[in-house]
């Protein structure tokens, strides 16, 4: 089977681009993602901001820091973390475009 050159050289980039898709096809995860947009944050933090209830937020880090998303920082006893994947941040960056054009559309 021949493959054509353009999608031979994507190849590389598929297995990364899946593990975040995976990573965001959540909407808790998502919205701990649009929370983390804004900087890095504790758990507290993170539930307070997406009223997320405990025992789910920390499933859905979990889900995030296996996929290679996000990473925690310990910090005393608390633990802070942020996106640590460039692509998972440049598809947040589209989402918020996207969403951004939207809600204009809407509102004209």
């Amino acid at each position: 089977m021949v493959i054509a050159p353009e999608v031979a050289k994507l190849k590389q980039y598929l297995l990364p681009s899946c593990q975040v898709l995976r990573g965001m096809s959540n909407s808790d995860r998502l919205s701990l993602l649009c929370s983390l947009m804004h900087g890095d944050k504790t758990v507290t933090e993170l539930c307070e901001s997406t009223n997320i209830q405990q025992p789910t937020l920390s499933q859905q880090l979990s889900v995030l820091k296996k996929e290679g998303i996000i990473t925690g920082s310990r910090e005393g006893i608390f633990i802070r973390y942020s996106i640590a994947n460039p692509l998972a941040v440049s598809m947040m960056k589209l989402l918020y475009a996207n969403y951004q054009i939207r809600s204009e559309e809407h509102t004209s």
